[in-house]
């Protein structure tokens, strides 16, 4: 279940997270080859599954005498093959097949037909059903965005850069792209595409023009953590509107509602925008979305960023599930940045050797509740270990094992609970109400012994001395990698050798996904107004200003590399948010930060915090990075990232990359970077040393500026070497034009008196 982003405090309206129901029933299978397919479909995908198996027999949901006739859900599921394998043994199983690298699949699976599918030689891994959930003016100036985007002099040359020539993609939940913090002055829509869908079919329904736009409204409302999102990347409006002005980020002197001039446009407002939404988001569908934008961006012929604010806490951490391995594949393609998490003050983690004469860990649930817990247990290879879930009594010091793993489970789950269909156990019915279930397998795509377990536990009231724990044993030397999701570990002190869990491992599972920039949260303001006189927001007194966000995941990977990759402003950013939510929720203006009624509808602002907000910043930042150079890839922002973030404004950490990556963001150093290093990114080759040239992309086409020169020539020449486009300009400056051109990689060769220059650009 993956963490949404976002994290509410004082005066914040609660943006409640995507939930799912999790199974209660658990079936055998008897034959060796469906057992086989099991260990290769996820373990919520063998929730899935075993879900649809009870609704199809059981009476009180179907009509046993109408059951063939009832229709087999299809679900969109990302399937991980063996390099080189012919599509064509998926033909009667599979539809709407799209093939995101050589190794994965996306395609629709009738549930049916998952075990068949899963079975095949030419399948490593099935994976599906898994659901995740949704994790600026003093930020702007935090991250050097406005010198930026307002212009500034460097070198002797003026420059501004918005995002214009660059798609801004958001893969996210809870859309409003009518939105005035999406519109133009003149109120036409900056927002390209929108892509909406529901449940798991995968199915979607594609707006593709300005006027299937406007009659869109939302993919969901109960949520709008995709408009505030949208709106840090690439937000626009900075019209007439209510809001509240301060004196400083980190007091709440001098409040004073404001009408005028909305100062909370996001850091890429020139970008052209493109929005996939669901209302479920399920690993399958957030790669389907993420695909929708990145496939349009090459067709527009444009750079593209994706921000997905969006993660979770279970899984390998090693990049290898196919989730990550989707998202490595589409970041070939496009820059992907990724919430690092919010987990970062929730001990929800536990990584330790098992010793000789320590050889087993036990550890026990926090608060000893857990309505919609899971508990993702791996080794660091395919070695067994026995994972237990325990009652343990405080006062007669002794154990009850409710449900016990190992080698031979085979991907199937064992469940206890009060439910009649469960495993019955008496100690557990005297203490809780609810289910513990255990799934144990080697997962066939990293070949690391897994265990899954689920909770849906409340302690009966009187219950004081029964607490839920997990047992792991093993082998001497083996190492126990165990991640809690809605789920924290503590010890008990006479419990010899029981051990509490920490936050040190918290950094969302994806992170490790090979290309993918990850993103911590600092803390670019404490107080925030909001439109009630005498009143406004502020945090917590462990939030300490410029500081790292004390919600902020951080961690190692498998692999050994600490997480996040760098930090940017994430707590107590304003931005837009769904006017569609903000109505079906009841909400009241007076709870705002600001509003404006413009383009004919009311529109809203609000405070949010959590990565979910600081990985937009980011993305918005690269945004810029990409119109100054078009041809930069995930190595090329790294490095620029490397090179250029502040490493002087730490308080409390002192500078630890542990939790503060390459450290905090600074957009005008980083677009200083570009400029200077075009030539190492691949961006300008100067064939005969001279003058410094610059290139920016503009809406239809290129300024081209030649330091100290009297006159410009510049060509452009389709892959072929054929001449599409010529300009010749009296003066330094010049504009070439790429109307009508078709989108692609083009060659740009400037002459000047000094000599020729040539860089690679898309059109």
């Amino acid at each position: 279940m993956h963490s949404g982003f976002g994290r509410g405090h004082i005066l914040v309206l609660k943006i409640d997270c995507m939930t799912k129901r999790l199974l209660l029933f658990a079936l055998g299978c008897s034959s060796l080859v469906v057992a086989d397919a099991q260990c290769k479909i996820s373990p919520s995908g063998m929730n899935l599954l075993q879900q649809w198996r009870i609704e199809r027999s059981s009476a009180n949901v179907y009509d046993r005498n109408t059951l063939a006739q009832m229709p087999v859900p299809a679900h969109k599921a990302i399937i991980s093959i063996v390099p080189g394998s012919s599509l064509s043994v998926f033909d009667s199983l599979l539809t709407d097949v799209e093939m995101l690298d050589e190794n994965i699949i996306l395609a629709d699976l009738p549930i049916d037909k998952a075990e068949t599918v899963a079975a095949l030689p030419e399948v490593l891994a099935v994976d599906f059903g898994r659901v995740q959930k949704p994790s600026m003016n003093y930020a702007r100036v935090s991250g050097d965005v406005d010198a930026v985007v307002n212009g500034f002099t460097y070198k002797g040359v003026s420059h501004s850069y918005d995002g214009t020539g660059v798609v801004a993609g958001v893969m996210d939940t809870g859309l409003d792209p009518n939105h005035a913090n999406f519109r133009n002055d003149d109120g036409s829509l900056r927002v390209a595409r929108v892509w909406s869908s529901s449940g798991t079919s995968g199915g979607y329904l594609a707006y593709t023009t300005p006027s299937a736009i406007a009659s869109f409204t939302t993919d969901t409302r109960t949520e709008t953590h995709g408009t505030h999102v949208a709106g840090i990347m690439a937000g626009s409006y900075s019209g007439q509107g209510r809001w509240v002005k301060q004196n400083s980020a980190d007091s709440p002197s001098g409040l004073s509602e404001q009408s005028s001039n909305i100062p909370y446009k996001g850091v890429a407002p020139g970008a052209t925008l493109a929005m996939s939404g669901t209302s479920l988001l399920t690993d399958a569908n957030i790669i389907n979305g993420v695909s929708n934008i990145v496939t349009y961006a090459e067709q527009a012929g444009m750079p593209c960023v994706v921000n997905m604010s969006l993660g979770s806490n279970i899984g390998p951490h090693d990049g290898t599930d196919p989730y990550s391995q989707s998202l490595a594949a589409l970041a070939k393609r496009a820059v992907i940045c990724l919430s690092a998490g919010n987990e970062g003050d929730l001990n929800m983690s536990i990584v330790r050797s098992l010793t000789k004469t320590k050889p087993s860990i036990t550890t026990f649930v926090k608060d000893n509740k857990s309505e919609s817990g899971v508990i993702d247990i791996w080794g660091e290879n395919e070695e067994a270990m026995t994972v237990s879930l325990v009652i343990y009594d405080t006062s007669s010091k002794d154990y009850t094992t409710l449900v016990s793993v190992d080698a031979s489970t085979n991907g199937k789950y064992e469940y206890v609970g009060n439910n009649a269909s469960y495993t019955q156990n008496a100690v557990f019915n005297s203490a809780f109400t609810g289910y513990v279930a255990l799934s144990a397998n080697v997962a066939t795509y990293n070949n690391r012994f897994n265990v899954n377990a689920r909770l849906n536990v409340t302690p009966l009231t009187g219950n004081s001395t029964k607490l839920l724990g997990v047992v792991v044993t093993g082998s001497a030397g083996q190492k126990v990698y165990m991640y809690g999701a809605n789920c924290e570990f503590t010890n008990l002190r006479s419990v010899s050798g029981s051990v509490a869990g920490t936050p040190a491992y918290s950094i969302n599972d994806a992170a490790a996904a090979p290309g993918i920039i990850s993103v911590g949260s600092y803390n670019s303001r404490l107080y925030y107004g909001i439109l009630r006189s005498g009143y406004y927001g502020y945090y917590p007194d462990n939030y300490t200003y410029n500081d790292i966000s004390p919600f902020s995941s951080y961690g190692e990977t498998f692999q050994g590399e600490t997480k996040p990759d760098l930090c940017a402003p994430g707590c107590g950013i304003v931005s837009s948010i769904s006017t569609p939510y903000f109505n079906a929720a009841g909400a009241s203006e007076s709870n705002m930060s600001a509003s404006a009624t413009v383009f004919n509808r009311s529109n809203y602002w609000m405070n949010l915090q959590g990565t979910s907000m600081s990985c937009p910043f980011v993305s918005g930042v690269v945004a810029l990075w990409l119109q100054a150079d078009p041809t930069m890839k995930y190595d090329d922002v790294m490095a620029v990232i490397n090179a250029t973030c502040k490493k002087d404004l730490y308080v409390t950490d002192g500078g630890n990359s542990e939790r503060w990556g390459a450290g905090k963001v600074d957009a005008l150093a980083g677009i200083k970077y570009v400029l200077d290093n075009k030539a190492s990114l691949g961006g300008i080759v100067a064939d005969e040393p001279g003058k410094l040239v610059f290139v920016t992309a503009t809406a239809g086409g290129y300024d081209i500026y030649v330091a100290g020169e009297t006159s410009v020539a510049a060509s452009l020449f389709d892959i072929s070497g054929r001449e599409v486009a010529r300009v010749n300009a009296k003066g330094n400056t010049a504009f070439i034009s790429t109307s009508g051109l078709q989108g692609g990689v083009y060659i740009l060769c400037v002459d000047t008196p000094a000599g020729r220059y040539t860089q690679k650009i898309a059109v």
